[in-house]
């Protein structure tokens, strides 16, 4: 796999990693490619592990066991050269979620750090702080535990809700008590599906630094990759060089 990005992107995050393993160009001096290890990829499967059962099916228990899972293979796997942590979950593919960890920041990820840089220079606070403190008495608020609060974000897509630690915590593999969560995850994920009548996407993403809070994000169904919607990176299955070859050498 090899990681791709254009000039407009050369200081900023890659557009997109490729499948395809193609020989170094030696007289390229316009685009950059890197070996795919900036990408680690983990494929976690569902219907086989929880009784052939789709997500929306699971009851708490199941979906407790997932996410445990799911830190398990972080806590496993992610070192202090990953750049951003991505756990996705595609509604409409009930079989998988995909856990993504980066070696780079993707662009909009880094331009969201770099508008929470500018505000914790300014106001001497971290901003996801402010944030839960803010929604919790605000009317976007749907939901405050003792650890979690919910709500729809300001400026949003439709019906897009997050749900956040109350405290300052920056990593979900570092969450210890899952069943709040997974309790608050399983009555919201009921009540998206049945008010949207519409299959549920889902990521969990947060850098791998300690100043920055991981946070979950449900929105309705769109036929688009979850990872590639969230993260502005675009994953080909097929690199530009065989596409170009097949249509060279196809007949009309």
């Amino acid at each position: 796999m090899h990681c791709r990005r254009e000039p407009v992107a050369r200081d900023l995050a890659f557009v997109g990693f490729s499948k395809m393993d193609d020989p170094p160009d030696e007289n390229n001096y316009l685009y950059d490619s890197f070996p795919g290890e900036r990408m680690q990829e983990t494929i976690i499967p569902i219907t086989s592990m929880m009784q052939d059962k789709s997500l929306i099916d699971m009851d708490t228990t199941m979906l407790r066991d997932l996410f445990t899972t799911i830190k398990d293979d972080l806590n496993k796997n992610i070192s202090k050269d990953h750049k951003c942590v991505y756990i996705t979950y595609d509604g409409e593919e009930h079989s998988h979620i995909h856990l993504a960890l980066l070696k780079s920041l993707p662009i909009i990820l880094l331009m969201e750090m770099q508008d929470r840089e500018f505000f914790a220079k300014e106001h001497e606070r971290c901003p996801s702080c402010d944030m839960v403190k803010y929604e919790a008495n605000h009317k976007r608020k749907i939901f405050e535990s003792d650890n979690f609060i919910v709500f729809c974000p300001f400026a949003s897509g439709d019906w897009s809700v997050k749900i956040m630690p109350k405290d300052h915590q920056p990593a979900f593999h570092m969450l210890e008590d899952l069943i709040e969560f997974t309790e608050i995850f399983y009555c919201l994920q009921k009540k998206l599906i049945k008010i949207t009548r519409n299959k549920i996407d889902w990521v969990i993403k947060y850098p791998n630094i300690s100043e920055y809070h991981w946070e979950m994000q449900l929105i309705p169904h769109r036929h688009e990759s979850m990872f590639e919607r969230v993260s502005g990176v675009m994953i080909f299955q097929v690199s530009p060089e065989i596409a170009a070859w097949r249509l060279r050498t196809a007949t009309p």
